[in-house]
């Protein structure tokens, strides 16, 4: 690699690529960029990131007033590379907060809309049952005649529900097994941890807890308002039986409560329709239609100079633009919209600039843009 042999030391698990997908770890002393000793010197070229493992009991904010500290003091001994001015400064993140936040708004807006269905679901089963209640006055006043006191009657509905709600949970488990690779791959797109999730203990029980929770609160509300009377239940045909304004209530709760929960669904879905149809209409000021895009490394110990890369790189186009189907081919070195692109300041490609006619304030920090190196026809 890199014309150079190496030894490997060992096979990492499969951990979260952050912040790129790599295949081989290496250390710096290896890299041919990295160790160049012109780059070693340069005190702005400023490449790495730093990664920290904190002793047990510390946080991140006393980390980050460390690190705030070491950073003052680099200041102070290199005014020239670090002016006051320039907004230089330092940035501590929890590791897990940058491999998940992307993604975390996303699963949480999922996770509501699933427990909606959820709750809709739930309504609907209680309804179902309260209005099946009216056909089990009946059985329940013969079990009640028999002995069966309320609380052997109580039992006897939850542990039907349970069982509903168990076949509910087991269906909704294959469901989650049978799509499992499709949430994986929506979730690749927006955290490096998705190759970790998977059906385990955890998902398990909180299935199991779900189930256990829909059935006691919504079983027990057909046992809470049936009130059996022995003298009318027994008597078939009888119009008060299996009446109840309690339960009549409920039933028109319950009702509402679909409704609005429905609602909330549709306009939640409505919104993200519209947001994603003007997202679709806006400018971006390209037009990615009909280009196709790939990112490509050169050898860093066969292509240190500049003008061998340039060489290389010239060679590349003239047999990309040899292709049939090709109108045009350019180079860059980093794609359109990247967040190194977007972002500026004391990221590793960007620059001070002054508007011309426009004197900064004493203490003001220049404006900053970062920059990309493109071929002529990048712009076509």
């Amino acid at each position: 690699m890199n014309d150079k042999v190496h030894t490997v030391v060992g096979v990492l698990p499969p951990v979260p690529q952050y912040p790129n997908e790599n295949d081989v770890y290496m250390p710096t002393s290896a890299c041919p960029w990295r160790s160049n000793k012109a780059h070693l010197e340069m005190r702005d070229m400023r490449m790495m990131e730093v990664f920290g493992r904190m002793k047990p009991g510390i946080t991140v904010a006393q980390a980050s007033a460390d690190i705030s500290a070491i950073s003052a003091g680099l200041k102070a001994t290199y005014p020239k590379f670090y002016p006051d001015n320039s907004g230089y400064g330092s940035v501590t993140s929890a590791l897990q907060r940058e491999l998940t936040k992307d993604a975390r708004p996303t699963l949480l807006l999922l996770l509501a809309a699933a427990g909606f269905v959820l709750l809709i679901a739930c309504a609907n089963v209680a309804n179902m049952s309260l209005s099946r209640m009216v056909q089990r006055e009946r059985e329940l006043a013969v079990r009640t005649a028999l002995g069966a006191g309320r609380s052997r009657l109580l039992r006897q509905l939850l542990t039907e529900s349970f069982l509903m709600a168990v076949i509910g949970g087991l269906l909704g488990l294959l469901f989650t097994y049978a799509s499992l690779q499709l949430l994986t791959d929506f979730v690749s797109r927006l955290s490096p941890r998705a190759r970790e999730i998977h059906i385990d203990s955890g998902v398990l029980l909180f299935t199991l807890a779900a189930a256990l929770g829909t059935s006691i609160i919504f079983g027990t509300l057909s046992a809470l308002f049936s009130r059996v009377n022995l003298a009318s239940s027994l008597k078939e045909g009888t119009a008060g039986a299996g009446s109840g304004v309690g339960r009549n209530r409920m039933r028109d709760v319950l009702v509402v409560c679909q409704v609005a929960f429905s609602f909330m669904l549709l306009i939640g879905a409505g919104l993200m329709l519209r947001s994603l149809v003007k997202l679709q209409s806006v400018d971006a000021g390209i037009t990615p239609q009909r280009v196709l895009a790939m990112r490509t490394s050169l050898n860093w110990s066969k292509y240190i100079d500049g003008d061998k890369r340039r060489v290389a790189v010239e060679k590349l186009l003239d047999r990309v633009r040899s292709e049939p189907g090709v109108l045009s081919a350019a180079v860059s070195d980093r794609y359109p919209f990247e967040p190194e692109t977007l972002s500026a300041g004391a990221a590793a490609f960007s620059f001070n600039f002054q508007i011309e006619g426009r004197q900064l304030q004493p203490g003001e920090a220049p404006p900053a843009s970062t920059y990309a190196a493109v071929s002529p026809d990048y712009f076509k």
